[in-house]
């Protein structure tokens, strides 16, 4: 019953556990947390408050090579056509002898390259046309994983956003990194200890925690892992920041009590057979 209970919690996690990472440097805050792996595209106009559609990846990435998908909503002036989704591509300029892959457009193209190892590695990429529901007029794009700007098109007069970004998921509680401190072997660049001193907010009430290697922050369903960090880099100007990983896991306790489960089961087991062997201990010293 305790391999059969771990095997469900297993199932539980694998289908419906949100898995991301939230990065703040000091001072920085955010109610956010975002995937490693899972993709989305967010259409929205410019503007702060402005409502953002979201198209997930379990939507499109199955659109292989010459395949397509129309996605439409009623508070959108336009539709998007989806097609040839790449999982990991990189967006080349035109060349002399394009391969025969190649769709064009705006001179440029969607590049396949081999899936990384690691899967949060990988840039994927797909084709977009943008149809005006009344003037049907169409304007295609690229979006990719990697870029620095979203596509931007203009409809009616009105400036639109649409972004091939990282799924994230909002927390009902905001973080504020207050202090990092990180200590290393001596002579050495490896790490020998990192922690993270934070101020969990939700309505209106403050709380100071510390989250350290293998000390997790637990809250409201939500897991906080210290997971990695990054010195301050004067090159780029980014300064030094702690990354969390961030679970949201309704099968998170699920190993704990089937390992509790499979412990009375043993005990239980383990008295049988001693009570077993003190009886026939008892008999053979009587006879």
């Amino acid at each position: 019953f305790g391999i059969a209970f771990m095997l469900a919690s297993c199932a539980l996690t694998f289908h419906f556990a949100e898995r991301g990472h939230m990065r703040l440097a000091e001072t920085q805050s955010s109610n956010e947390f975002v995937s490693y792996v899972d993709w989305s595209i967010e259409i929205g106009k410019v503007g702060v408050g402005e409502t953002v559609h979201i198209i997930e990846d379990t939507e499109f990435k199955d659109l292989g090579d010459g395949q397509s998908r129309v996605f439409h909503n009623a508070d959108l002036p336009f539709e998007l056509k989806l097609s040839d989704y790449t999982v990991n591509a990189v967006v080349s300029p035109v060349r002399p002898m394009l391969p025969d892959y190649a769709r064009v457009v705006d001179d440029f193209f969607l590049d396949p390259m081999k899936s990384e190892l690691q899967a949060e590695a990988n840039a994927p990429g797909v084709y977009v046309a943008v149809t005006n529901t009344q003037t049907q007029d169409v304007t295609e794009g690229i979006l990719w994983g990697y870029s620095r700007a979203p596509l931007t098109i203009t409809v009616d007069g009105e400036p639109w956003l649409i972004n091939l970004t990282r799924k994230s998921w909002t927390l009902p509680f905001k973080v504020t990194l207050d202090e990092f401190i990180h200590e290393q072997y001596a002579g050495t660049t490896m790490a020998k200890s990192f922690e993270s001193y934070i101020t969990k907010t939700e309505g209106g009430q403050e709380d100071a925690i510390r989250i350290w290697m293998n000390h997790p922050l637990r809250y409201d369903g939500y897991t906080f892992f210290q997971e990695s960090w990054s010195p301050a880099n004067e090159l780029t100007g980014e300064p030094l920041f702690s990354q969390f990983a961030v679970v949201q896991n309704p099968g998170d306790q699920g190993p704990l009590y089937a390992c509790i489960i499979i412990s009375i089961g043993l005990l239980f087991h383990f008295i049988q057979k001693l009570l077993a062997y003190m009886r026939i201990e008892t008999k053979r010293r009587t006879s």
